[in-house]
C-alpha cells in the first residue's frame, strides 16, 4: 500500500492496519510496529499522531483510557467496603471512594463507620452518576470523585454509549 498522506500543520492522517507509516527517522509508538526491513507500519486502524519524533496510531475502536479532569457519566456496578465499583467503559472498573463524595447537607468531616454502613443511601447498584477523573493509577485503574455540587447522581434521563475515539479532546 501507498504511505498515508503526511500530517503537517496539525492535520491527522487516517490509516488502516498494515499501512506503511515511515521508512526511517521516527520512533515507534502505540499502534505501530517495525518490520524486518525497518519500516514503521500501523497495526491498528485509526488516526496518526506525531509528537516530535514519536509516531503512534490512536485506535478508532479502543477502550476508554481516562485522563485526569475528564468528566464521565458512569453506572455503579458494585457497592464495596468504603468504595463503589463504577463502570466507565474502561478495561477495568473505576473506583469511587467514600472519602471522594459529598455527604448529605454538604458536611465536611471525616467519614465514619456509620457512613460506610449507609453507603447505599448515597449510591446503589444501577445508579447513573456524573463524576470527574481524579487519578489514573499505574495499573490503569481510574479513581473518580464527586466532590462538587456539579457532580453526583443523575435522574430522569437515558444513557447513550459512544466510542471513546469519537470524543474530541
Amino acid at each position: 500500500r501507498a504511505p498515508p498522506p503526511t500530517a503537517h500543520g496539525g492535520s491527522m492522517a487516517t490509516v488502516v492496519a498494515g499501512d506503511r507509516l515511515s521508512s526511517a527517522g521516527w520512533m515507534r509508538g502505540h499502534g505501530t510496529l517495525v518490520t524486518a526491513s525497518g519500516e514503521l507500519v500501523s497495526c491498528v486502524s485509526g488516526s496518526v499522531v506525531r509528537v516530535n519524533k514519536l509516531m503512534s496510531v490512536a485506535a478508532v475502536r479502543g477502550r476508554y483510557g481516562g485522563a485526569v479532569g475528564d468528566l464521565v457519566v458512569c453506572v455503579v456496578s458494585e457497592v464495596g467496603h468504603k468504595s463503589w465499583r463504577v463502570e466507565v467503559g474502561a478495561s477495568r472498573p473505576a473506583t469511587l471512594a467514600l472519602s471522594s463524595v459529598n455527604l448529605p447537607d454538604d458536611e465536611q468531616r471525616i467519614r465514619t463507620r456509620q457512613d460506610a454502613l449507609a453507603m447505599r443511601e448515597l449510591f446503589d447498584e444501577g445508579d447513573v452518576l456524573c463524576a470527574e477523573v481524579m487519578a489514573v493509577r499505574a495499573d490503569g485503574t481510574i479513581a473518580l470523585h464527586t466532590r462538587s455540587n456539579r457532580y453526583g447522581k443523575l435522574e430522569n434521563g437515558s444513557i447513550v454509549r459512544g466510542r471513546p475515539g469519537l470524543v474530541r479532546r
